[in-house]
């Protein structure tokens, strides 16, 4: 089946007709699901009115799987409380959020940030799955239903299904991917490269939420430059500018924002030290008088009596003894210094990929269900069905035969350059490989991708049929699985 083409200046913003359900159906499924979170936890934001205990209110209520309340406290109370170096602009994206927000709290006298942020979060969730589903219809060439059943089975991954409702940047970053995926598509066909000011404008969405995925813009810019991406006015002002602006800006960030307040809180734990210095110091001297105290009384007891005594005290379990249990999950950082430190070179890759990577990442664990890994989650859970496995093997099966199916595609390889990046820092580097699963909505979407070539080489017959009934199948038990541990969840 040869791709339909769609020219490059389309309206990307526009609905198309066959479209309309789709974006419904989305539209309510993301709807619902934030409605769900703002009973949850609006409560807890609507009660609070002072920020330091804003950001302890929302640790300790939002639950979900690590993800952090950074965006809600952002845009219901602005300001930087994040590493400006992972997140360059992010804070900067939320700030007419932040004014609106205030603007309703002078209206209404309820802190809106949640809706504001569900309204934000539904919209995305509808035109990053369109810009997916697209790249299925219009790139690939795949039939309604076959890119319905797969547009299906990658929003009922698990940490998919996570992205239409929690409102960390995963939620915003992954359909600015999905967008940079679909005008690459777009490049591609057309046979036109990136732009200077497309370009730019990719790269300061992108890596301004996280930064590197301003790696990925310049991936794709090199898949459909070419040679021209080497041109040198081109790298001087759509690469060099922009990256040094960028970095820039972080190191600005950091020591207007963030740096008085690390330094605010090191003197007031230094002052602390102190305090508690004195007290046991204070302590001590009580110690030594009584110590004394108790030797001049030992003068005067018969020797039996003091016999007696140690006797008594040596039976006894030695007191305030601490057995050092380490309970870190973090594994050993190439080193102690800049970015190293988050780096990890002990955990084990293989569980990785079966229980996190390719495991909780699509189907959820029940045991722990969405509990944070730095506080109470194992690192690798296991699946209480075996059957389980099997989902997983299938899927992983058929993505491998989709890269092979695809081998010819620009657009394939493209798309594995971004997930080639993902694996060589969590994989291979370690960043963050304790909980891959939460940067998931980053690289996901590569499976459902390839997947579609190997539905495209068996474009008829008893072959197709069988794909569409086995990926059907394995879209609903998913939709049904995770949604329903999801909604539990929300709920209880």
């Amino acid at each position: 089946m040869n791709p339909v083409r769609v020219k490059t200046n389309m309206n990307i913003l526009r609905i198309e007709k066959e479209e309309r359900l789709p974006a419904l159906l989305m539209a309510i499924i993301a709807g619902a699901l934030n409605t769900l979170f703002i009973c949850y936890l609006q409560p807890f934001l609507a009660t609070t009115t002072n920020r330091a205990t804003l950001w302890k209110q929302m640790l300790e209520h939002l639950n979900i799987s690590g993800y952090d309340p950074m965006t809600i406290i952002m845009v219901s109370r602005w300001n930087i409380d994040y590493n400006p170096y992972r997140h360059p602009l992010y804070a900067y994206f939320c700030w007419p959020l932040n004014q609106l927000n205030e603007w309703l709290r002078t209206v209404t006298g309820t802190d809106c940030a949640l809706y504001i942020l569900s309204f934000i979060l539904v919209t995305f969730s509808v035109y990053g799955m369109l810009f997916f589903r697209r790249i299925l219809r219009h790139h690939i060439g795949l039939p309604k239903v076959d890119a319905n059943i797969l547009t299906l089975l990658f929003y009922s991954m698990a940490y998919v299904m996570l992205m239409l409702f929690t409102p960390d940047h995963f939620a915003f970053s992954m359909p600015m991917l999905l967008l940079l995926t679909y005008l690459t598509a777009q490049h591609l066909d057309s046979g036109k490269g990136f732009s200077i000011i497309l370009t730019i404008f990719l790269f300061l969405f992108t890596a301004g939420i996280s930064l590197n995925n301003g790696v990925k813009v310049f991936l794709a810019s090199l898949a459909v430059r070419g040679k021209k991406f080497f041109k040198p006015i081109y790298l001087a002002l759509a690469i060099a500018l922009p990256s040094a602006a960028i970095w820039y800006f972080a190191e600005y960030e950091y020591s207007h924002y963030v740096l008085p307040r690390e330094l605010a809180q090191h003197r007031f734990k230094e002052k602390r030290k102190q305090q508690e210095l004195k007290k046991q110091q204070e302590k001590q001297r009580k110690d030594s008088i009584a110590s004394l105290s108790t030797k001049a009384t030992a003068v005067v007891m018969s020797p039996d009596s003091i016999d007696k005594r140690t006797e008594k005290t040596a039976k006894k379990k030695p007191e305030g003894t601490v057995i050092k249990i380490n309970t870190s999950k973090n594994g050993t950082p190439i080193a102690n210094q800049g970015f190293l430190k988050w780096t990890d070179t002990t955990t084990s890759r293989w569980q990785t990929a079966i229980h996190n990577l390719f495991g909780e990442s699509i189907q959820l664990h029940r045991d722990n269900l969405l509990k944070d890994v730095l506080r109470t989650r194992k690192v690798f859970e296991h699946y209480r069905n075996p059957l389980q496995y099997l989902i997983e093997a299938l899927l992983v099966g058929l993505f491998i035969a989709g890269i092979w199916c695809g081998r010819r595609s620009r657009l394939l390889w493209t798309a594995m350059s971004f997930f080639a990046f993902d694996m060589g820092i969590h994989l291979v580097l370690g960043f963050g490989i304790n909980e891959i699963f939460i940067m998931s909505p980053h690289f996901l979407f590569v499976l459902p991708l390839a997947t579609a070539f190997v539905l495209r080489k068996a474009s008829s017959g008893r072959l197709h049929r069988s794909l569409q009934i086995c990926l059907g199948c394995m879209a609903l038990y998913l939709f049904v699985y995770n949604g329903s541990l999801i909604v539990k969840y929300l709920l209880h």
